[in-house]
């Protein structure tokens, strides 16, 4: 951009024309008003966006048919509303400064100095289209010698089809880009450029598996594959290192985001390759190479250290023992869930609207809340909004989904304890526990066993038991509560036990 204004010339019914900077789609109004119009004229009109904010910039002009409904809130500024009868062309684009150009005069052509249509119709397909191919086709639109087809990314579904995408009928995606090879930003500064353009590759400092990538388009495919390249170590390595830190709370390499100078050194090398050599071997998945580790005897191990372990090896780098860990945020409300009965496992589907309650802001609020429960759903199902966050997770360390995290903070606080007592959802959800053990055909002492069992996975000893009967018996009297009432107690307490939210 070298000029204070653009002024696109166009004709169209229900669509969009908008200016793409540095390949960032700016928000339109109200912040950026001046680089988005609709087009509602057949007519060709003109349309001037001034672009002085980015004088010195790259940039494109996008035709979009379709044009962006009002949002309700701010998530939805990209809601994109297609009508049947919606298209867009355009005549021309002009950069200029000061006065306005006049429009320009576009030069009348006999049909017969034409191209033949289906000559222009191919070299279109083939993206060799000249301007005599464009006339050509339009000419042939207009009068009803080519037929008007909808151009959309899908073909028209069926009527059971339309159902099932009842709300979802177009996505905002990405396709692949011309290609564009800028020099080297000299000491990062973008306004002092290298000497020449440099092809698109991978990382040459990290690996040259790849070369410069040959490829006509972006080369987002050529670096997709460079990434994931079976002759690519780190990738390989930062993902196995990754799984280890979920199952052991410490990677080989503790620095997971960083495997750098500045990272720490692996405890484990060896280890560390023979998984990712693995991971590569199993076709990198996840899961294969999650069971391989959690099948494995150092993750089986007892928390209990020897004496010459905690002596030797005090931070149990070396894995003699398993290492005392609390569980993650989603962790522990699945656990809640699952003691409670009421965790429903069932794989796939929508997430579940996020719930709300008074003390989330009211800026951007979505108009219906989800379930106290999360309707039962895995916490891997329940919605995530930056501006309305569970209380709960970010208590329990849940990073704030602004950015990504390798490795999570894990925090012991007062706020937690605080939560789980007074928390709306276990509260919930020992009541729904005490529900179902009431309705069970057994003795009080029958049901503190039961209720060890379920939530810390082993038996109740002689002295939980005692206690327990003696809780029922004093709270029951003391305070005349009712029988459900009683044991939403009791499991309420069992919920804030450390063997509860800790892997022992």
């Amino acid at each position: 951009l070298d000029r204070d204004s653009i002024h696109v010339v166009a004709a169209g019914r229900g669509s969009t024309i908008r200016l793409i900077v540095d390949n960032f789609q700016l928000i339109a109004p109200p912040l950026f008003h001046t680089i988005q119009a609709d087009v509602s004229s057949p007519a060709l009109s003109t349309y001037r966006f001034n672009v002085q904010l980015w004088k010195g910039r790259k940039a494109y002009i996008e035709l979009l048919v379709g044009r962006f409904g009002v949002p309700r809130y701010i998530t939805e500024l990209q809601r994109i509303v297609l009508e049947d009868s919606a298209y867009v062309e355009a005549a021309y684009a002009i950069l200029f400064d000061s006065a306005a150009p006049g429009p320009l005069a576009l030069p009348k052509m006999r049909s017969s100095a034409l191209p033949p249509v289906g000559e222009a119709v191919d070299a279109w397909a083939a993206g060799s289209a000249t301007q005599l191919h464009v006339r050509a086709i339009n000419e042939a639109l207009s009068g009803g010698a080519l037929p008007r087809l909808e151009v959309s990314p899908f073909r028209r579904p069926t009527g059971a089809e339309r159902a099932s995408l009842e709300g979802f009928p177009y996505i905002v995606a990405a396709t692949e880009g011309d290609r564009i090879e800028s020099p080297v930003f000299v000491r990062g500064n973008y306004r002092t450029l290298g000497d020449a353009p440099v092809p698109h590759r991978f990382l040459s400092a990290l690996s040259d598996i790849a070369g410069p990538f040959t490829g006509s388009a972006s080369g987002r495919y050529e670096l997709a594959r460079a990434i994931a390249s079976p002759m690519n170590p780190l990738t390989a390595r930062v993902m196995v290192n990754r799984l280890w830190h979920h199952a052991f709370g410490r990677g080989i390499v503790e620095t997971v985001d960083n495997f750098g100078a500045q990272g720490a050194l692996p405890t484990h090398p060896e280890l560390l390759d023979y998984l990712a050599l693995r991971f590569v071997e199993e076709g990198w998945s996840i899961k294969a190479v999650l069971r391989e580790i959690l099948l494995s005897e150092a993750f089986q191990r007892s928390t209990v250290p020897s004496e010459s372990a905690r002596a030797r090896d005090p931070r149990n780098l070396l894995l003699s023992h398993y290492s005392t860990r609390r569980l993650d945020a989603e962790a522990i409300r699945d656990a809640v869930l699952a003691a409670s009965g009421a965790l429903d496992t069932t794989m796939y589907g929508p997430s579940v609207p996020v719930h709300l309650t008074e003390y989330m802001p009211i800026q951007g609020r979505p108009e219906t809340s989800g379930p106290l429960d999360g309707a039962g759903r895995r916490s891997i199902y329940q919605e995530v909004r930056r501006n309305f966050l569970s209380s709960m997770m970010l208590a329990f360390d849940r990073p704030i989904p602004a950015t990504t995290f390798g490795a999570r903070n894990t925090t012991n606080v007062p706020a937690q304890s605080l939560i789980m007592l007074n928390d709306p959802f276990v509260a919930e959800q020992a009541r729904v526990w005490a529900e179902a053990l009431v309705a069970m055909d057994m003795e009080d002492a029958d049901r503190i066993r039961h209720i060890y069992g379920t939530a810390l996975s082993r038996p109740a000893s002689a002295k939980e038991i005692e206690d327990g009967l003696a809780y029922v018996a004093r709270e029951g009297l003391g305070r005349g509560l009712d029988t459900e009432a009683l044991w939403a107690d009791y499991v309420h307490v069992v919920f804030n036990l450390k063997e509860f939210l800790y892997l022992l």
